[in-house]
């Protein structure tokens, strides 16, 4: 368990910051990469390959980035101690009111750049607080802010689609799947009828990631009856 936050914590960094931040990195095509041109590591996604990576390497690098950067380090300790004070839902939803406010311009219009910083704030809320109350066993409240966010967003007016920007759709199929797992019975009866609400709302400006999500789960015997039952009528 220890070890799985480890990697989450190390994961959460990435988003933020470059890790080999200040180190010359080799040009494509030089020797450096040539020797190692084969090796499905060099593709991965940097969250995918510290997954991979044995704990005590995780640990050991964390151990010379925090050693090198006063700022990880902070940032560090912050999210330790959030993961053993736990995170409160009341808090993140004022939290999020305030960050969404603090964004949004006359009208409720918002630029292209300052969508993109918006969200680069909302993916780090929801790899961090968000699968933090995931992990502290309430994907009710998970799946409430989560709903909250994206219905925020759909009220912005901007220069582009914010449902089709900056791989957002993707993160929010993602924590909606991981939230339907993680969820009791009884809740995921509950879950699959909000979403089949949703869904069926043909005005949601979500629609397609309601719909990605439910597809994606709810593959017991009993909900595949009701999604057949669903797409026959």
């Amino acid at each position: 368990y220890a070890c799985k936050h480890m990697a989450a914590l190390l994961i959460a960094w990435t988003n933020d910051h470059d890790l080999d931040q200040g180190q010359e990195q080799p040009e494509r095509g030089s020797a450096a990469n040539l020797s190692t041109a084969a090796d499905p590591l060099d593709t991965l996604p940097i969250k995918e390959l510290i997954w991979h990576a044995d704990m005590g390497l995780v640990r050991k690098y964390l151990a010379e980035v925090l050693t090198r950067d006063e700022a990880l380090e902070l940032r560090f300790r912050s999210l330790l101690r959030q993961k053993q004070q736990g995170v409160d839902p009341k808090k993140v939803r004022l939290g999020l009111e305030r960050l969404l406010r603090a964004y949004e311009l006359e009208e409720g219009w918002i630029s292209e750049e300052d969508l993109a910083e918006l969200l680069e704030e909302l993916f780090s809320i929801m790899d961090h607080e968000l699968v933090s109350i995931l992990d502290e066993g309430d994907p009710k409240d998970a799946f409430d802010l989560l709903l909250y966010l994206m219905d925020s967003l759909a009220g912005l007016d901007s220069e582009v689609y914010v449902f089709e920007y900056l791989g957002f759709p993707e993160a929010c199929v993602n924590l909606l799947e991981k939230i339907i797992a993680s969820a009791q019975p009884a809740l995921r009866e509950e879950l699959f009828d909000k979403l089949t609400h949703l869904i069926q709302d043909s005005s949601s400006e979500q629609v397609e990631i309601f719909q990605s999500a439910w597809t994606n789960s709810f593959q017991e015997p009993g909900f595949l009856e009701q999604k057949l039952q669903i797409s026959r009528e």
